[in-house]
């Protein structure tokens, strides 16, 4: 996509500029009318694998359980640790949960109707250059309408993203990940800041308990980090699957 690298680009004046080219590569390829499995082969692969699916489950295991332990090191007191990191990361975790496991609903049901949203499509693309009444185009619009709604939860041509993963949570928890390999939750005091100490100095005066313990929680986030890139990535492929729906469409109504 030229114009659309995230969810909130999708509308339908870029959907339009979008659908130009790929209208261009669909026609040295493709004729009506076109077989429903190999319609279907082209779109497979926007749909949440498994793979993908035990990523974004592991993710969702991981945080209630994690926030404990972030909590126990920030009940401690313990004044190697900077309490507001603690706290920070903390706020970022408790609002994953909700919107991923969302996200993994959504995806898993979208995964499960692929066959028959994409059958769908398929009978209304063939359909489509053999309309001539106004109350034919109308009911295959509707039935269209349908389709991509189920595809982008909305009923215009924007991506709806409310009570999912969203560009929000993924900086959130991706900002979160890079700062733990720099040494985030210990506390830095004013000379290492002056001296803008790297983090590989600072970590010798502090005991190798608390940074094993730390290292442990680092590759956790880690972990959740990569599921909610897999719930927001599915998400992006909705809009980018929507776009070549979208294309496919305006080409048959050419014919």
């Amino acid at each position: 996509m030229i114009y659309i690298h995230s969810l909130k680009d999708l509308n339908p004046k870029n959907a339009d500029i979008e659908s130009v080219q790929i209208i261009r590569e669909i026609k040295k390829k493709k004729a009506i009318p076109l077989p429903e499995s190999e319609f279907k082969m082209v779109f497979y692969d926007y749909f949440l694998s498994d793979g993908d699916k035990k990523i974004i489950k592991n993710a969702i295991g991981l945080i209630t359980s994690l926030l404990n332990e972030i909590e126990e090191i920030l009940k401690s007191n313990n004044n190697l640790y900077e309490p507001i990191d603690l706290e920070r990361a903390i706020h970022i975790l408790r609002e994953i949960p909700t919107p991923l496991l969302n996200n993994l609903r959504f995806a898993e049901e979208i995964a499960d109707l692929k066959d028959n949203i994409l059958g769908e499509f398929a009978l209304i693309l063939n359909k489509l250059p053999l309309l001539r009444k106004k109350e034919e185009k109308m009911e295959y619009n509707q039935k269209l309408s349908i389709s991509f709604e189920k595809i982008l939860r909305n009923k215009e041509l924007y991506f709806n993203s409310e009570g999912i993963i969203s560009e929000a949570e993924l900086e959130h928890i991706t900002s979160l990940g890079s700062s733990m390999v720099k040494g985030f939750f210990f506390h830095i005091t004013l000379e290492e800041e002056i001296r803008k100490e790297k983090f590989s100095i600072i970590s010798k005066r502090i005991p190798a308990q608390e940074l094993a313990k730390v290292q442990k929680i680092t590759q956790k986030i880690l972990e959740i980090e990569k599921g909610v890139g897999k719930a927001y990535d599915n998400n992006l492929r909705m809009v980018n699957l929507a776009v070549m729906l979208y294309s496919y469409i305006k080409w048959a109504k050419e014919k």
